[in-house]
C-alpha cells in the first residue's frame, strides 16, 4: 500500500484535523505533517512516501503501541489524535515486481505466461489494491479476451478501492467481462459507493433480473459469482430423475 495509481487519497479530505509525528524504530523523526482524522492507513503511507522519496519498490508498515495501521483503518477507528506519534518500518513491495513483470510479458505478447502473474496478484488481495488503476488500463491493451478476463478477475480480488475500474467494464461488448465486472461490484460495494456505483450498472429486465447476470458455471469454480444454481436437474437428465 505505498502510493495509490488513483492519485493521493490523502487530497481527497479537506482541512486538517491533527499533527502526526513519524518516527523510525530507531527513534529519530522521519517526518511530521497535517492530516485528517478520516485519513486511511493508504493516505498517511501516501503523504509519508511524498515527503520521503521512498523507492518505488519498498513501502512503508505503520505502527503505534503494539498495533499496525492497516491500509483501510481510519486514524479515527485506530483511536490516533492530534500529537500522536506513528512509527515506519520500511518493507519490500511485492506487487511492484509483479506488475513490472506481467507487463513485460504483456508487452512481449506472452499471454499464458502472464496469467501466473495475475495469479500471484489475486492472492495478494487488497494488499495490491493500489495497482487497480494501472491493472485496469491493461485490460484495454491490446490483448486476448481470455486474458482481458483475468485481468477484470484480478481487479475483483484487490477489494473495494477496485470498484471504480470494475465500473469501467459495466458495458463492455465482451460478454463474460461484462459479467464479472458488475458480479463483482455488487459483491464488494457498500455504503455511499454502492450508492455512486448503482447508477452505472446496466439496465434490469422487466422480470427484474439483470441483463447481464452472470452464469458461473461459464467460468468453472467462481467464487466472485454469487449466484445460486439451478435447483431443478437439466432437462437432458429428468427421464433419470423420475
Amino acid at each position: 500500500w505505498l502510493k495509490s495509481s488513483h492519485g493521493s487519497e490523502a487530497a481527497l479530505f479537506s482541512s486538517p484535523t491533527m499533527l502526526l509525528e513519524v518516527n523510525t524504530l530507531a527513534g529519530p523523526l522521519l517526518s511530521s505533517f497535517e492530516a485528517d482524522e478520516a485519513w486511511t492507513g493508504r493516505a498517511v503511507v501516501e503523504a509519508l512516501a511524498a515527503r520521503t522519496g521512498l523507492k518505488a519498490d519498498c513501502t512503508y508498515r505503520l505502527c503505534f503501541g503494539d498495533e499496525v495501521l492497516g491500509p483501510t483503518r481510519s486514524l479515527k477507528e485506530a483511536g490516533l489524535v492530534d500529537g500522536s506519534t506513528l512509527f515506519a518500518v520500511v518493507i519490500p513491495c511485492p506487487y511492484r515486481k509483479l506488475m513490472d513483470r506481467f507487463k513485460e510479458k504483456l508487452a512481449a505478447n506472452k499471454m499464458t505466461a502472464s496469467v501466473d502473474d495475475l495469479l500471484a496478484l489475486q492472492k495478494l488481495g487488497e494488499g495490491a489494491a493500489p495497482l487497480a488503476k494501472e491493472l485496469a488500463g491493461c485490460a484495454d491493451a491490446e490483448c486476448g479476451p481470455a486474458l482481458r478476463w483475468h485481468i477484470v478477475r484480478t481487479l475483483a480480488c484487490l477489494g473495494p478501492e477496485a470498484v471504480p475500474e470494475l465500473a469501467r467494464f459495466f458495458r463492455h461488448s465482451q460478454q463474460n467481462v461484462r459479467d464479472q465486472a458488475v458480479a463483482s461490484a455488487r459483491r464488494l460495494a457498500s455504503g455511499k459507493l454502492w450508492e455512486d456505483i448503482r447508477r452505472l450498472l446496466p439496465p434490469e429486465n422487466p422480470d427484474g433480473k439483470d441483463v447481464n447476470a452472470v452464469d458461473d458455471s461459464d467460468y468453472g469454480d467462481d467464487s466472485d459469482n454469487e449466484r445460486q444454481r439451478p435447483s431443478t436437474p437439466p432437462k437432458r437428465n429428468q427421464d433419470r430423475w423420475l
